[in-house]
C-alpha cells in the first residue's frame, strides 16, 4: 500500500478493492452495491422514462468504490458523503467520475438537514454513527432508502458504536422490508432467510412503489465479476482506470484534460492536440517537413509558435514551472528507454499544471523502410520507428493511468492486427506550482513602454494631489480671514446705529 492507501485503510474498516481485505470481502461489498443498483434499475424500467436526472446519495462512501457502481445508472448523478478528508482525497484520485460529487460531513449532522434525493443508500456505515439507526427516519427521499449494517454483531470492534443489531431495531420504520446477506455475498429476503447472516438490510420504500421482494427471485447469488464497474467511465484499480473500448477511453480523457493557457505540444508531427485552444500553443517536432507544414498552416495564427527540436532539446530550454501543460502524444515509444525517462523527468520539471502522455501498452512493433512513406504520406519514416515499450509501472505512483487493452486494431499501414494491441494515457496533475527563487537576483531591468507610461502617470497624479492639498489650505486660510473682516464690519455698522457701545 502507498501512504494514502494506508491512511484510508483505517485498521481494516474501509475496503480498498484489489488492495486490502480478501476477495470474499470484496464480493460481499460489491454484491450489496450491485443489489442497490438492481433495485433502482428495476424501478426505472417500470417507469420506462426518466426525464429528470436521477439523484442518489451514498451515505458513507468510504473509498468511493460503491459510487462508481451507482454512477453507471442511466441519467444519474451521485453524491457521496463521508466524514474523513482522506476519503474525499482517495475517491477523487482513484474513483473520479463526472457524475459523482464527493463531499465531507458528519452523517449525524448531514442527515437531519439533508436535501431530498430519489434514492439513499448506505453500506456498513451507520453502525459507526451514534444513534445511527434512529437517524434513518430523517433521511429525505422520494423512492427508496437502502441501508445495510452488521447482523447481530458481538461487541469487540472499537469502531462500531452500535452492535447486536437485529430485526427489532427497524420496527420504528414504516414501509420497511428486511433482507440478509451471507458471508459469501448471497442476498436473501425474509422468506428465504439463512440460518446465519453477515449483514441485515432495511429497504424503506414509497408506498406507491412495489415491494422489492416482488421484483426479484430470492436468494440472489453473489456478484463475482466486476461487470458493473465496466461502465462508460471504466473500471478502476488503484490509480489505473480500464476501458473496454477505445472510444470510452478517449471520451474519459477528454473529461480529465484541463484547459490551460500555455501548452508545449511535443512531437506533434502535423497533427497537434485538439483538446482545447490555449492562448499560446508551442508546436514542437524534430522533423523539418512536419514543422514546415505546421508553419505554413498556422502562419496567420499569432497564438501558435512552431519549433523544430527534439523533445529533450525543447524541454531543457524551458525554465522550471514555465509551461502549463505538456503533451507527449505517441512520442516516447519513438525513443530509447533511457532518453524517454529523461524526457519524463524534464517534463515534470517544466510543467506547472498537467502532463499528458499517450503510448502503446508495452512494445508495439513499428518498423519502416527508408523509401517508405509515413502514415501521413510524408518522408518522416526515420522518426516513426518504435524503439521502446512502456507500461504504467515505468511511471511513479503520483500519475494516473487510463488504459484500453484493445485500443489498436490495425497497424501503421492499416492492416488488421491478429490480436489487438493496448494503449494508455499517463496523466500527472501538478498542484504545487511554486517556482524557486534564484540564488542571486538583481532589480535592474528594462521597463516596457506601458510600464514607463504608468510610472509617469503615477508621478503626475502625485503632483496633482500635492497641488490640490496646497490650494485647499490656501482656500481655508482665506475663508478664515474673510470671516474676521466680515465680523469687524458688522460691529462698525452696529456702533454707528448705536445698537452697541463697544
Amino acid at each position: 500500500m502507498n501512504e494514502l492507501q494506508k491512511l484510508i485503510f483505517n485498521e481494516g474498516e474501509r475496503l480498498i478493492p484489489y488492495v486490502s481485505h480478501n476477495e470474499d470481502e470484496l464480493i460481499r461489498h460489491r454484491s450489496s452495491y450491485v443489489f442497490f443498483h438492481q433495485v433502482i434499475l428495476a424501478d426505472l424500467n417500470q417507469k420506462k422514462k426518466n426525464k429528470s436526472p436521477l439523484r442518489i446519495v451514498d451515505l458513507g462512501f468510504g473509498t468511493g468504490y460503491g459510487c462508481t457502481i451507482l454512477s453507471n445508472l442511466p441519467n444519474s448523478s451521485v453524491v457521496g458523503v463521508d466524514i474523513s478528508e482522506e476519503c474525499e482525497k482517495f475517491a477523487r484520485i482513484y474513483y473520479p467520475r463526472s457524475n459523482v460529487n464527493y463531499i465531507i460531513e458528519d452523517l449525524a449532522t448531514y442527515i437531519p438537514k439533508m436535501e431530498t434525493f430519489d434514492y439513499a443508500v448506505s453500506r456498513g456505515v451507520l453502525e459507526h454513527v451514534p444513534d445511527g439507526l434512529n437517524v434513518i427516519k430523517d433521511i429525505k427521499f422520494r423512492n427508496r432508502v437502502m441501508i445495510d449494517v452488521p447482523y447481530d454483531e458481538i461487541p469487540g470492534n472499537e469502531h462500531h458504536v452500535i452492535t447486536g443489531i437485529k430485526e427489532d431495531a427497524f420496527n420504528h420504520l414504516e414501509n420497511c422490508e428486511l433482507f440478509y446477506e451471507s458471508l459469501d455475498g448471497t442476498i436473501y429476503d425474509e422468506s428465504t432467510r439463512p440460518e446465519s447472516a453477515n449483514m441485515i438490510m432495511a429497504v424503506i420504500s414509497d408506498p406507491q412503489l412495489p415491494k422489492v421482494s416482488s421484483l426479484f427471485q430470492f436468494p440472489i447469488p453473489p456478484v463475482i465479476t466486476d461487470d458493473l464497474e465496466n461502465n462508460e467511465h471504466g473500471t478502476s484499480d488503484n490509480n489505473k482506470f480500464y476501458f473496454n473500448q477505445a472510444e470510452q477511453l478517449l471520451k474519459r480523457v477528454e473529461e480529465v484534460v484541463e484547459t490551460t493557457d500555455v501548452v508545449a505540444d511535443i512531437g506533434c508531427g502535423i497533427a497537434p492536440m485538439v483538446y482545447f485552444q490555449p492562448k499560446l500553443h508551442l508546436m514542437i517536432d524534430p522533423w523539418q517537413e512536419y514543422t514546415d507544414i505546421l508553419s505554413h498552416r498556422h502562419a496567420d495564427d499569432k497564438s501558435i509558435i512552431v519549433l523544430r527540436a527534439t523533445a529533450l532539446e525543447a524541454l531543457r530550454s524551458f525554465g522550471d514551472k514555465s509551461v502549463d501543460t505538456i503533451f507527449l502524444l505517441d512520442v516516447i515509444e519513438h525513443m530509447e528507454k533511457d532518453e524517454g525517462f529523461d524526457v519524463i523527468k524534464e517534463a515534470e520539471r517544466v510543467a506547472r499544471q498537467q502532463i499528458i502522455v499517450f503510448t502503446p501498452l508495452g512494445f508495439m512493433s513499428q518498423e519502416m523502410e527508408l523509401d517508405e512513406k509515413d502514415g501521413w504520406g510524408l518522408s518522416g519514416t526515420v522518426v516513426q520507428t518504435h524503439k521502446s515499450g512502456w507500461t504504467p509501472e515505468d511511471f511513479s505512483s503520483d500519475w494516473l493511468f487510463y488504459i484500453c487493452k484493445t485500443f489498436h486494431k490495425v497497424d501503421h499501414k492499416g492492416v488488421t492486427l491478429e490480436v489487438p494491441h493496448g494503449a494508455f494515457f499517463a496523466i500527472k496533475n501538478i498542484r504545487d506550482k511554486s517556482v524557486a527563487a534564484p540564488k542571486i537576483m538583481s532589480d535592474i531591468r528594462r521597463y516596457t513602454q506601458l510600464e514607463l507610461h504608468y510610472q509617469k502617470w503615477q508621478e503626475d497624479y502625485q503632483r496633482m494631489q500635492e497641488d490640490y492639498q496646497a490650494i485647499t489650505i490656501q482656500y481655508q486660510k482665506l475663508m478664515s480671514e474673510n470671516s474676521l473682516l466680515k465680523s469687524l464690519l458688522i460691529i462698525r455698522v452696529l456702533r454707528k446705529l448705536k445698537l452697541i457701545k463697544i
